[in-house]
């Protein structure tokens, strides 16, 4: 359980990490509005998937 907790956390920290970095690479290659939702969006994709796939 501890495990987990520690898993989660990660990738959560490593997915707001890898937002901030790449919003900030977005922002100077080109306007990143279409690039930041899709970029949340699939972060909160695959922690959800990790998560519903690990209780199972």
């Amino acid at each position: 359980m501890l495990l987990l907790t520690a898993l989660v956390f990660g990738v959560v920290v490593g997915g707001i990490i890898l937002l901030v970095y790449l919003n900030k690479f977005g922002d100077w290659l080109v306007t990143s509005d279409v690039l930041s939702p899709s970029l949340i969006m699939l972060c909160t994709y695959l922690a959800c998937m990790f998560l519903f796939h690990r209780h199972d």
